[in-house]
């Protein structure tokens, strides 16, 4: 779990170059790769390592007489062979003489190392570290090259460095734990990439004469609309490698002859297509051998996940569990508790939330007698205005969920105590635990209501029956299944941005079930939205934050279960609940879910931790979002801004339900992000 960068630059053969590979170039890396540029990066990223530091330098001459230069940088949150694993890692020579140099930088863990390690050294490779997982990902590389992929169990961003062939690979794990940006020059000479986005803006900003432009209106609305998108940025230059995806520098020119293409992003693109269809074909496929049914199925997966759980707990530091009380973190506690039993045990971890109606820790207490487990509960220090402005220009996206500032306290409370931490995430995704992928069956007859309806029914809290009546209305006439997920939905969005972006996602009309849903959710926001969320508030608080539900084998085991499987009886969650009650009362296992859901919108109100001050000096302030030539001011409707304000004021004051009144918490929380972000990146 680590802060990774670096650049690749390709420079072009000198005149009559031709020949064989050397790493001996004419022209010395130094002079192709500033050091400046590198303490850009490294100034980026140095929050998520505090535990070391390294740079590597190489340079080789291909085939065609060009010049492949890198720079690797890397930030060390030390976790796995504290002594012997720092990084970049560099292996200078193989078993054979056409093995040369091999470098790497990764963030994000392998938890089967020790398995691939073994199989490694009967292969005849020789490692030097005791039980380094940075050294696996070395000689797996030599071994296998990129068919690496389908033998690992990692969550990871890395850069993998090749001399002999004078080629680096970037790549992303299967969901998209670990996230990797990059951006190239203009020329198309130079490709630059971290695992933080604003080193790479920066540096990018500098390469191309300081510019703040590059706004992307439609890929800006469909932030504004979502408040994330996985594998693009706002900007139209700069994007995200998707999850699963492996792309080795410098790419193919193939179609990128023609004028005008781009060859590393169709290549990406037609990479991520080809990981999409495999890892979620369009229709359910239950496995013809699975002998599992009823209560088989069920011990069936709780074995599975007991071995998942194993693999998250190898570190050489130490492990807790963050418990919520909650199905997912009450399962994966028991299970960590049950196998740490010979060394002690697990220690459980719950945050006390500031308001009570949003705390879980009775809950969490109450789990943890059962499990049998040391529990702490503890009380964070939040400061929402001052933390919220942190985060998001560290990021530098304008993230818009804000349950980024629940998790970012709660990391930064269980820091004291264990540096690695066990959640339950992907347990929703998996086991189709979420209200809105059985609501999505209703968008069909939800159509036939006018839309007129919604206006009048979309009052009062936000969790409502009516609001969700209302918010299921607007998505039937509107985008579908997406506006459920939609901060700004379709009817919203016309208010608020230009029409021409009213409309964002264009994609067919599938029959809306539980299962396309959660398929959605899996391609389209899991990565971009949880999961960058606990990466950005894990490394910002100095821990690692492991997932066992997202270990290959027993996600993969859950993805091929029918539907009707994983919610027996039409229970949401109902499989994983079935295995959780063979060990949990129903007040645990029956309860409505929470989330680490906070406030804002009363925070909004009230002031709590200057969030009012925040918000009304963002939006009321000149420019809220940017300088007329970052083109943002163009098409967001100050009018529609200043609605929203006062709407919600209005619900605050009047006493239950308000004909102008509404409750507009998470959309005020998005245009809040995007004013700072704004501010940020033109600062």
């Amino acid at each position: 779990m680590c802060g990774i960068a670096g650049i690749f630059r390709l420079t072009p053969p000198t005149t009559g170059a031709a020949g064989a590979m050397s790493r001996t170039p004419s022209a010395p890396a130094q002079e192709a790769i500033p050091e400046a540029w590198l303490d850009i990066l490294d100034d980026a990223i140095q929050h998520r390592g505090p535990d070391g530091a390294g740079r590597f330098r190489d340079s080789a001459v291909r085939a065609d007489g060009s010049v492949a230069h890198v720079a690797l940088i890397h930030r060390r949150l030390a976790i796995i062979d504290l002594a012997d694993g720092a990084q970049p890692m560099v292996s200078e020579r193989g078993r054979t003489p056409d093995e040369g140099r091999v470098a790497v930088t990764f963030n994000g863990c392998v938890y089967n190392h020790r398995e691939l390690r073994a199989e490694l050294e009967s292969a005849g490779r020789v490692f030097l570290s005791d039980h380094s997982d940075t050294e696996v990902l070395l000689h797996a590389w030599r071994e296998w090259g990129a068919g690496m992929q389908p033998r690992l169990d990692a969550m990871l961003s890395a850069a993998i460095w090749d001399a002999t062939r004078g080629t680096l690979t970037l790549c992303r794990d299967d969901f998209g734990e670990k996230p990797l940006y990059y951006v190239e020059t203009e020329d198309r000479s130079t490709v630059i990439f971290a695992n933080n986005f604003a080193g790479v803006l920066r540096l990018w900003c500098m390469l191309e004469g300081g510019k703040r432009d590059g706004i992307d209106e439609t890929l800006l609305a469909h932030w504004i609309a979502m408040g994330q998108h996985d594998s693009r940025t706002p900007l139209f230059y700069a994007r995200q490698l998707p999850p699963g995806v492996w792309v080795t520098l410098p790419v193919a020119s193939g179609a990128g002859n023609r004028v005008g293409a781009d060859p590393l992003n169709e290549q990406i693109g037609e990479s991520a297509r080809q990981f999409v269809t495999q890892r979620y074909p369009l229709r359910w496929r239950q496995s013809q051998t699975n002998p599992y049914v009823n209560a088989g199925l069920v011990n069936h997966i709780e074995e599975m996940l007991t071995a998942a759980v194993a693999t998250r707990l190898d570190a050489d530091v130490p492990v807790a569990c963050l418990l919520s009380g909650g199905v997912d973190s009450s399962l994966i506690s028991l299970l960590a508790h049950k196998l740490a039993e010979p060394v002690g045990g697990v220690t459980t971890i719950c945050v006390r939330m500031p308001d009570e109606r949003y705390d879980e820790s009775e809950f969490a207490a109450h789990a943890a007698e059962i499990i049998g487990s040391k529990h702490l509960t503890i009380d964070p220090s939040p400061e929402p205005a001052a933390d919220l402005q942190i985060l998001i220009r560290t990021l530098g996206l304008p993230f818009g969920d804000s349950s980024l500032l629940a998790t970012f306290w709660a990391c930064l409370a269980a820091r004291e105590h264990a540096k690695v931490l066990l959640s339950g995430d992907g347990g929703d995704e998996l086991f189709l635990g979420y209200e809105r992928y059985h609501a999505a069956k209703w968008l069909e007859i939800a159509g036939f209501i006018p839309d007129v309806f919604a206006r009048t029914l979309d009052s009062g809290h936000p969790k409502s029956s009516l609001v969700k009546l209302s918010r299921l209305i607007r998505a039937a006439h509107g985008e579908g299944y997406p506006d459920l997920l939609a901060i700004f939905d379709r009817s919203q969005r016309r208010k608020l941005l230009a029409r021409r972006h009213a409309s964002l996602f264009l994609v067919d009309h599938v029959r809306p079930t539980a299962y396309n849903a959660r398929r959605f959710d899996l391609m389209e926001h899991f990565a971009g939205d949880m999961l960058r969320k606990t990466d950005t508030a894990s490394m910002m608080a100095g821990v690692e934050l492991r997932a066992p539900m997202l270990q290959r084998d027993f996600s993969s085991f859950v993805l091929s279960l029918n539907p009707v499987a994983l919610s027996p009886g039409g229970q949401r969650k109902g499989l994983l609940r079935a295995v959780a009650r063979k060990y949990f009362p129903p007040e645990i296992i029956d309860r409505p879910k929470m989330g680490f859901a906070i406030p804002i919108g009363e925070w909004f109100r009230s002031n709590y931790g200057g969030m009012r001050d925040l918000l009304r000096g963002h939006l009321e302030g000149p420019e809220p979002f940017g300088p007329e030539s970052l083109g943002i001011s163009r098409y967001v409707n100050m009018k529609s801004v200043r609605q929203i304000m006062n709407e919600h004021d209005e619900a605050g004051n009047a006493a239950g339900w308000s004909l102008r009144g509404r409750d507009h918490s998470q959309r005020l929380y998005m245009l809040l992000v995007l004013s700072i972000w704004t501010k940020g990146i033109t600062s």
